[in-house]
């Protein structure tokens, strides 16, 4: 979107505000409904997110940024949560520190591999750009260097950087599904046992 960093903080920051509200209510309709019903409901929250992402342009507000944000870590918060519990609960008291350790090793093997993969897409889209070598994103990111740039190859640059985003976008969408499907595949009516 061209605009300050700390726009772009204040997007990621909705993200990471958002997560725990997520989560806390998470916990509270889990006291109440299963857990499938808490996991399907934080994965539509999360589609309608990422969905959001795949209309963002060049043109679009910053607002639109930060609230399919805060659409995204509001669903991650719920469904982050949500699995842990499960997993915990279905764990007898044994096996409960493995099962812990097991996902939250798999959450930070993920983020590795995706952040790496969707990097790599940008990357590689980006690569037809990259003729004089140097950092890209440093160019199209700094002011003073992106007015240095010739409005063609800027406007070239920047669809190439808008392409290969959405590219990530429409993947985060597919993903965002695929945890709809794995939270409808959780058991129904298993929730939190009362006393």
């Amino acid at each position: 979107l061209g605009d300050s960093a700390l726009a772009a903080g204040l997007t990621l920051m909705a993200m990471s505000v958002s997560g725990p509200v997520g989560a806390v209510l998470a916990g509270r309709i889990m006291l109440r409904a299963s857990y499938r019903t808490v996991a399907s409901s934080g994965a539509v929250v999360y589609i309608a997110g990422a969905t959001m992402m795949t209309f963002l342009h060049p043109q679009s507000s910053i607002l639109w940024a930060v609230a399919s944000s805060l659409l995204l870590g509001f669903g991650m918060g719920m469904n982050n949560n949500t699995y842990m519990v499960s997993i915990q609960t279905a764990s007898g008291w044994n096996l409960r520190g493995i099962a812990t350790s097991t996902i939250i090793f798999s959450r930070i093997l993920g983020q590795a591999v995706g952040a790496a993969a969707f990097g790599g897409i940008l990357n590689a889209r980006l690569a037809e750009h990259l003729n004089g070598g140097g950092n890209l994103a440093a160019r199209i990111m700094t002011p003073e260097l992106r007015r240095s740039l010739p409005p063609a190859t800027l406007h070239s640059v920047l669809q190439g950087f808008n392409q290969a985003l959405h590219t990530v976008f429409f993947i985060l969408v597919a993903l965002s599904v695929a945890v709809m499907v794995i939270g409808l595949m959780l058991p129904k009516g298993r929730g939190i046992a009362h006393p």
